[in-house]
């Protein structure tokens, strides 16, 4: 008897012993693994509990889900809107487009597309490009940035073309970048015609479907023209972002697959126009925000609030948020700062 209770000692001890001397190891088991201190990631998270509107934080690295976390009341099987994250998922769609033949190149004319719908496009507007949609540099005077901008005035209009295309030129294609929605919602719209597909069937059987998702993993807004929003209607998981951010880092493959052909994915994340904007992501390339020039150079699919797929191609690290978009701009804004500075400044801290 006295040997069996010294023996129950003896492993309430051990076990003890072994909590003590990892109790970082439950929570983030392959951290180490992958050369991430464990014990600064989990400050990192501890941080993020504190972000108001932070709804998730994933962290992969080598194309391996390292650590996640939900802070409301959705979880990993929940479908997130992703905002603008939709334009760079867009972008890949267009890159997908070329590389089948269903688009010529990024020179084709926007005009090509909607004069057969019965827009005109006609002075410098004729001239206006798919590489301008794509960096957001065709020059309308839709400029989200600006003071007297509605995002609204355009989804409700009648016809979200005409909205765009009816607006005044203020600057010559391709050498003034203007953050503008419509612009990129008319890449929505080429897709369709030049493909024969609605933007949401091709990106499930180009896209979705080669990287192991289904017709029940993502949403897509729809317009009663029959377009799909191209620019910030896309809802997705938060694993399923982490896998499109490792498909960006690993070249446009997956799973031994080439998806997004290479050469699109080296032009989408390489610098094509600066935004003027300064901070942490102050470039622009093919519907990704870029910053080359960091101590820890990255490129990011960027959405309204806070939802962010963050890629450090030296790194090999995705970093993937979700948050609250419901907010004023303002209010928006600096729940954007508060997530991107998060990224920045603790998880990057836990990379060995």
């Amino acid at each position: 008897m006295k040997t069996k209770f010294l023996l129950l000692i003896l492993s309430i001890v051990l076990i003890s012993c072994e909590k003590e001397e990892d109790p970082k190891a439950a929570k983030f088991p392959l951290a180490e693994e992958y050369n991430i201190d464990s014990e600064t990631l989990e400050e990192a998270y501890n941080k993020a509990e504190q972000i108001s509107g932070l709804k998730s934080l994933l962290v992969s690295r080598s194309g391996i889900l390292i650590a996640e976390q939900y802070f409301t009341e959705m979880g990993a099987d929940d479908l997130y809107h992703t905002r603008s994250v939709t334009k760079s998922v867009v972008s890949a769609l267009i890159g997908i487009a070329i590389e089948e033949g269903f688009i010529e190149s990024i020179d084709q004319k926007l005009s090509e597309f909607l004069q057969p719908l019965g827009y005109n496009l006609d002075g410098e507007k004729a001239n206006i490009s798919v590489e301008h949609l794509l960096t957001m540099s065709a020059g309308f005077e839709w400029n989200e940035f600006g003071n007297n901008y509605s995002y609204n005035d355009w989804v409700l209009s009648d016809d979200q073309i005409e909205y765009c295309i009816n607006g005044d030129l203020v600057s010559t294609q391709g050498q003034t970048f203007g953050y503008s929605s419509e612009e990129a919602h008319l890449l929505s719209v080429i897709l369709t015609e030049a493909t024969g597909m609605s933007t949401h069937d091709f990106a499930l059987e180009y896209l979705f479907e080669p990287m192991g998702m289904g017709i029940e993993d993502f949403g897509w807004g729809e317009f009663p023209q029959g377009y799909f929003n191209g620019v910030a209607d896309l809802a997705l998981k938060p694993r399923d972002m982490i896998k499109f951010g490792n498909l960006y880092l690993y070249d446009g493959e997956y799973n031994g697959e080439q998806i997004v052909p290479s050469v699109w994915v080296k032009e989408s994340t390489s610098y094509h126009i600066t935004t003027n904007l300064g901070g942490y992501a102050p470039d622009y390339g093919y519907l990704f925000w870029i910053n080359l020039n960091s101590s820890n150079p990255f490129y990011c699919a960027n959405g309204y609030g806070g939802q962010l797929i963050v890629v450090f191609p030296v790194l090999e690290l995705v970093v993937v948020t979700t948050s609250e978009f419901r907010l004023s701009t303002s209010d928006a804004s600096q729940q954007w700062y508060n997530v991107m500075s998060l990224i920045q400044n603790e998880v990057i801290n836990a990379i060995n």
